[in-house]
This record gives C-alpha cells, sequence and structure tokens, in this order.
C-alpha cells in the first residue's frame, strides 16, 4: 500500500499539472507552441525513453537462419506457427514500432525545445541517436 502512495504522490501532480496546461491552452492562456514546449521539456523527464531491446531469438529460428537457401525453402509452413517463432515475431515487431514511434517523437519534439538550451537539445539528441543504432 505504501508503494501505491508514492507512486501516487509522483503521478498525481504530473496528471494535475497537465490537465491545468490543457486548460490554459483551452482558454487561451498559453498557445500551442507554448503547449508543445512544455510537453516537450515534460517528456524529456521521463525514465522509459530508451529504445527497448529486441527479444531473443529462438534456437528453432537461429538453425534456420544458417541453413542454406535451398535447405530454408523445404521448410513447411507449419515451422512459423510455432509458438515461440510466432511469439518471436510479434514480439520483434511490437518493439520496432514502439522504438519507430518513439523516435519519431523524439524528432519533434526536440523542436519545440528553444536553441539556447543546449542542454535539453543534447539530451533528446543523445536518445535520438540510441533510437537510430
Amino acid at each position: 500500500m505504501t508503494a501505491i502512495k508514492d507512486i501516487l504522490k509522483t503521478v498525481l501532480p504530473e496528471a494535475e499539472k497537465m490537465k491545468n496546461l490543457l486548460k490554459d491552452l483551452w482558454t487561451s492562456k498559453i498557445t500551442m507552441d507554448e503547449f508543445n514546449k512544455e510537453c516537450a521539456y515534460w517528456l524529456i523527464s521521463c525514465d522509459n525513453l530508451h529504445p527497448l531491446l529486441m527479444p531473443t531469438r529462438p534456437y528453432k529460428l537461429q538453425e534456420y537462419n544458417r541453413m542454406s537457401d535451398n535447405d530454408k525453402y523445404k521448410v513447411p509452413h507449419s515451422f512459423w506457427r510455432r509458438p515461440q517463432i510466432f511469439k518471436y515475431i510479434d514480439q520483434g515487431n511490437s518493439v520496432k514500432g514502439r522504438n519507430q514511434g518513439m523516435l519519431a517523437k523524439l524528432i519533434e519534439y526536440r523542436e519545440y525545445i528553444p536553441e539556447q538550451d543546449e542542454m535539453t537539445r543534447s539530451k533528446y539528441t543523445v536518445l535520438i541517436n540510441e533510437h537510430k543504432l
């Protein structure tokens, strides 16, 4: 129960801050550019921006990749329906999609940070480069 309270102490103020920003945007107290800048500063403060790692390739798929093209051609379609192969491909596609989406967001949001704020822009650049690897 204490862990939940600790989480709420950090999450609720952030949620309240975003709610107030939306209200300010709605009532024209701030412009869309100012709103985007605040969102960009909030995003870079998050701790889950690094790219996700691809799942470990199943042994059977490693064997398949070592086969000659002629032998690969002979592998039955049922091979791809094996649970561990299907799961690997599905998880891999999810990871790639999440990483590509995060890269696009990082590139977009870096542009909202003023050029004078070199420290924050460099944090974005580091994360962008991590996603491009």
